[in-house]
C-alpha cells in the first residue's frame, strides 16, 4: 500500500476511534432517551468533539441554533434538555476529582453561564424542568463594566439560591431585563441608579409584562439594591439607597411595630448635594442616638427641601440666599395654612 494511502487509512480509523470513543461516552448517559442521544452523538461528531468534557456553553448554543434549522426536530426543547442532561452527567463524573471540582466555580467569570450547567448539581438539576429555558443562558463576555456584571452576577446567584419555581423564573427574567437595561442605557452601578433611569426601567418594564409578572418583575431593581448593599464586604455609602438591617442597631432606636427598613437620597439629582445628604445621615446614625423613625423625620424634611432646588446646577451652599429664603417663607405660609385647617376642624 503506498504511504499516503496508508496515512489516509490511519487518519480515517483514528477517526472512527474518537467516534466511538465519543459515541461510548454518551451512552453512560442511560437517562436519556436513545434517540436523543443519537442525535447528540451525530452533532457532536460533526463538530469534531473529540471527548465529551469539551461540551460547554457555547457548544450548547450552538446545538440549539442546530436544531431549529433542522426539519426533522419537532421539539428541540427536549432535545436540547437531553444535551443537558449528558453535560450534566459529565460534570458529575469530573466533579468526583479534586482537578475536576476546580474546573466548577461559582465564582464570576467573564463567560456565558447556563443555569442547567451550574457548578452545584441539586440547583442545575432544578433547571432542567424550565420548559422554555428563556431564563438560562446569561452572557458576562458583553462590552459593559465588569463591575455592572458583576454586580448582576452576585444577585443572579441569590435569586437562584432564595427562590424557587415559577417565582424563580419570573425573578430571572426581570434580573435579565434590568441587564440589558443598564447596557442599553450605559448604567454602570446600579446602587447609584438615578431616579430618572429607575422611571424609565419600570416604564419599559410595563410595557413587557402584564398581569400576575408584573408585581413580581417591579421589585427586581430594589432586590437587586437591597443584595448589594447587604453583601458588601465594606458598606457602599454612596448607594442610592441604604437598607438599615445592614447597620444593626440597637432596638431602643427601633420602632418594632412600625420598623423603617430603607432611606433613599435618589431623589435628590445634584450628586453634591446627594453627597450632603449622606454626610449627614451618617452622622445621625453613627453618632447621635436618636431613633431611627426621628431620624427619618429629619431626613425627609432635608430631603424636600434639596429636592426643591433640583432644578439648580450648582450645590446647595452655592445656591442664593434669596432664593433659600423664599423657600423657608414658603414653607412657613404652608404650616400656618395647615395649622389653621386644623384649628377649623375642631
Amino acid at each position: 500500500m503506498p504511504a499516503y494511502q496508508l496515512h489516509i487509512y490511519e487518519q480515517q480509523e483514528e477517526r472512527e476511534a474518537l467516534e466511538q470513543k465519543i459515541c461510548e461516552q454518551v451512552d453512560t448517559c442511560t437517562e436519556v432517551n436513545g434517540k436523543i442521544r443519537n442525535r447528540v452523538k451525530k452533532f457532536l461528531i460533526e463538530e469534531g468533539i473529540t471527548d465529551i468534557s469539551e461540551m460547554d456553553v457555547a457548544l450548547r448554543i450552538r446545538y440549539e441554533e442546530y436544531l431549529e434549522r433542522n426539519e426533522t426536530v419537532h421539539a428541540p426543547i427536549t432535545c436540547l434538555r437531553g444535551f443537558d442532561r449528558i453535560f450534566l452527567h459529565q460534570m458529575k463524573e469530573e466533579m468526583q476529582t479534586l482537578a475536576g471540582r476546580r474546573n466548577y466555580t461559582t465564582e464570576y467569570r467573564d463567560q456565558w453561564i447556563c443555569l442547567t450547567y451550574y457548578p452545584e448539581i441539586e440547583i442545575a438539576e432544578s433547571f432542567l424542568t424550565s420548559k422554555d429555558g428563556k431564563e438560562l443562558l446569561w452572557d458576562f463576555t458583553l462590552e459593559c463594566p465588569k463591575s455592572l456584571k458583576m454586580q448582576i452576577f452576585t444577585v443572579l446567584k441569590e435569586v437562584i439560591h432564595t427562590y424557587k419555581g415559577r417565582y424563580r423564573k419570573e425573578k430571572l427574567l426581570a434580573l435579565q431585563r434590568l441587564y440589558q437595561f443598564c447596557m442599553k442605557h450605559q448604567v454602570a452601578d446600579i446602587e447609584t441608579m438615578t431616579l430618572a433611569k429607575e422611571q424609565q426601567f419600570e416604564q419599559e418594564l410595563s410595557e413587557h409584562f402584564r398581569g400576575e409578572k408584573k408585581s413580581a418583575v417591579f421589585g427586581i431593581l430594589r432586590m437587586s439594591r437591597k443584595i448589594l448593599f447587604l453583601q458588601a464586604p465594606e458598606i457602599h455609602w454612596n448607594a442610592n439607597v441604604w437598607f438599615l438591617e445592614r447597620f444593626h442597631f440597637s432596638r431602643e432606636r427601633m420602632n418594632p411595630s412600625k420598623p423603617v427598613e430603607w432611606v433613599s437620597f435618589k431623589e435628590v439629582n445634584n450628586l453634591e448635594n446627594q453627597k450632603i445628604l449622606q454626610k449627614y445621615l451618617r452622622y445621625l446614625f453613627g453618632i447621635t442616638d436618636l431613633s431611627i423613625s426621628t431620624i427619618r423625620i429629619k431626613l425627609l424634611e432635608l430631603r424636600t427641601f434639596l429636592v426643591h432646588f433640583n432644578g439648580e446646577e450648582k450645590p446647595i451652599y452655592e445656591v442664593e440666599a434669596e432664593k433659600i429664603q423664599r423657600y423657608l417663607e414658603s414653607i412657613q405660609r404652608q404650616d400656618t395654612v395647615k395649622r389653621q385647617q386644623m384649628e377649623e376642624s375642631l
